[in-house]
C-alpha cells in the first residue's frame, strides 16, 4: 500500500453522492505540479483523481474549481489496454483527509498598507528569543 499527500488545484467543484447503499461519496480531479520539462521549460501537471467516502467526502464537496487542495490517503493504480490495443494507466488518491489551502496573502494580494507584499521572511514577526540555558544532557 503506497501512501501520499498530493497538493494542487481542484479541476471543478466538488458534488457529493451517495452509493445505492447510502454511503456518501465524492470525486475530483486535482491538478499538481509535477516539476518541469527539461527542454521546454514549461511546467508539467499531474492529473490526479481524488475519491473520498463519508466525512472525508462532505470536506471534498466543499471544494470549488481552482481552489488549492491537499490531500492524504491511499493510491490506488490501475493499467488496462483498450480495444484498440492502447496501454492505459489511471492513478487515484482514496482521501483519508482534505483540507483546503488558504492564501496567506490577503484578499486582492494588498497588504493593509495598500502595498504589494512577497510575505518575504523579513515581513513575518520574529518570534521573541528563548532565553533558558542550553541544556547538553539530552540524549540526542
Amino acid at each position: 500500500m503506497i501512501i501520499a499527500n498530493i497538493h494542487g488545484r481542484a479541476a471543478k467543484d466538488g458534488e457529493l453522492n451517495q452509493s445505492q447503499n447510502g454511503k456518501s461519496w465524492c470525486k475530483v480531479s486535482v491538478a499538481c505540479l509535477a516539476g518541469t520539462d527539461r527542454k521546454s521549460g514549461e511546467s508539467l501537471t499531474q492529473w490526479v483523481r481524488v475519491v473520498a467516502f463519508g466525512r472525508v467526502a462532505e470536506d471534498l464537496a466543499r471544494v470549488r474549481k481552482g481552489e488549492a487542495i491537499s490531500a492524504i490517503g491511499r493510491v490506488e493504480l490501475s493499467r488496462w489496454t483498450t480495444q484498440d490495443g492502447t496501454e492505459r494507466e489511471d492513478m487515484q488518491l482514496i482521501a483519508e483527509i482534505v483540507m483546503t489551502i488558504r492564501s496567506a496573502r490577503p484578499a486582492g494580494g494588498k497588504a493593509k498598507s495598500g502595498r504589494q507584499d512577497d510575505y518575504s521572511s523579513s515581513h513575518r514577526a520574529q518570534a521573541p528569543v528563548d532565553e533558558a540555558p542550553f541544556n547538553d544532557d539530552i540524549p540526542f
